[in-house]
């Protein structure tokens, strides 16, 4: 039985997943919904939803290192559910990171 912290947490979870599905999204906000997930979430597989939501919205904010991080902790939590559609994202966030750095490495303070 999934206990109610962990249902507010994948609700968390879900709602970075819609920020980030939007035309415009607000990268910043799908971070802290992750983040706020995050503390409530054990079991592996969804903490790698948390993890996979906070790389794509590190990379909507061009934080490149941290998004490849966040892949990593992704495919490390639940192998079984990395694909290699997965590795080629994450081959392009390491070669973004090399290529630019992190374009706004203060995200977390604005």
């Amino acid at each position: 039985m999934t206990s109610n912290k962990t249902k507010r947490a994948l609700d968390l979870v879900w709602q970075a997943q819609d920020e980030l599905w939007k035309s415009s999204p607000n990268h910043l906000r799908a971070v802290n919904l992750g983040m706020a997930a995050l503390k409530d979430l054990a079991l592996e597989r969804h903490c790698s939803n948390a993890y996979l939501v906070l790389a794509k919205a590190h990379e909507g904010l061009r934080n490149w290192s941290t998004a490849a991080i966040y892949w990593r902790m992704c495919q490390d939590a639940y192998p079984e559910g990395w694909t290699r559609e997965m590795d080629l994202r994450l081959e392009v966030v390491l070669e973004a990171s090399a290529q630019y750095g992190d374009e706004t490495p203060s995200a977390y303070s604005t």
